[in-house]
Formats: C-alpha cells, sequence, structure tokens
C-alpha cells in the first residue's frame, strides 16, 4: 500500500490490503504466502504512519457538520463528458468542504488513523504489529464515538476484534 497523493488515505486502500490479508489466509504456496505477508508487512507501515493523527483529535470540537448534502445541488447542471463529471465532483466537493468543516477534520483525525489501525491488524507477523499497538489503542479509544458525525465504527470493531483474536489486546 503506497499513497500516490499528498496525504494518505487509508480508508480508499483499506479494501485491497482486506483482500491480500485473504489471499495471505487462503495461500498454501509457501512463496506466494511469503509474498503476500511481505505486501501485509509494508502495507502496515505505510498505515501505521496515520495512527498518531487520532490525537490530534478534539472530541469537544465544535466546527459546523452539514447535514444536509442537498446544498450540493445548486451546483448540478447536466454533464456530456467524464471531465464535464469531474469538474462537476471537484466544485461540488470544494462546496461540501467550505460548508462541513467538522467533515473535513472528521475525515482527516479521525476516518484516516481508524482504518490504518485496522490496515495494521491484516498483518500476519507479529512481531511487525506489536510496536504499533499502542497507538492502535490510543486511536479507538481516543474518541467519543457518540459526538461523531461520520459512522466509521465497523473499522474499530474489526481492529480491535482482530487485536483480540491474536492476543494483543486484553482490555
Amino acid at each position: 500500500m503506497v499513497s500516490a497523493l499528498k496525504s494518505y488515505h487509508t480508508w480508499t486502500a483499506c479494501p485491497g490490503a482486506a483482500g491480500l490479508r485473504g489471499l495471505w489466509e487462503l495461500e498454501t504456496d509457501p512463496v506466494l504466502k511469503a509474498a503476500y505477508e511481505e505486501g501485509l508487512r509494508e502495507s502496515a507501515k505505510v498505515a501505521a504512519e496515520s495512527l498518531p493523527l487520532a490525537l490530534q483529535f478534539d472530541n469537544n470540537d465544535r466546527q459546523t457538520f452539514l447535514l444536509d448534502w442537498r446544498a450540493l445541488n445548486t451546483l448540478w447542471r447536466p454533464q456530456n463528458s467524464v471531465k464535464e463529471t469531474l469538474d462537476l465532483a471537484r466544485k461540488q466537493l470544494d462546496l461540501l468542504d467550505s460548508l462541513s468543516p467538522r467533515r473535513v477534520y472528521e475525515v482527516r483525525f479521525m476516518r484516516e488513523p481508524i482504518f490504518a489501525a485496522w490496515v495494521v491488524t491484516f498483518c500476519p507477523d507479529r512481531a511487525a504489529v506489536e510496536p504499533h499497538l499502542p497507538a492502535i489503542l490510543a486511536a479507538i479509544h481516543h474518541f467519543r464515538y457518540e459526538r461523531l458525525y461520520f459512522s466509521q465504527f465497523f473499522p474499530v470493531e474489526s481492529a480491535y476484534y482482530r487485536l483480540r483474536l491474536s492476543g494483543m489486546a486484553r482490555e
């Protein structure tokens, strides 16, 4: 997992890492299994870089979160090409970001680190995961989930469950 963007977007790479973990679990050829494990190890290394972002999240932050996405419809117009569609999507995203600063805040400091925690837990190499265990648990336990707008609980529950299955989390 390597980001081609300026900042990581682990949530978009997570399905690939999950699929790679599935391939690793099913593989019987030792050469292929080792290659899959190396991919999972490297993905965990990249994802772990995002874990500290969780601690930058202020649970008392009260920025505006736009609940009614229909405000984006003010920009809608028919699109006759992929380029026009992409241009419209960019303008709508810019508008959404300006109307909903809390969304941007949660995406960066909540969604990114919790998906990163999940990706790290896909790695079957316990020695590669254990150094990140404190940061993973800190990310999981940092958030006041009842105050969040995004429902990103699946990766949190899944990361914690994987840690419990491996015996690395005993809380």
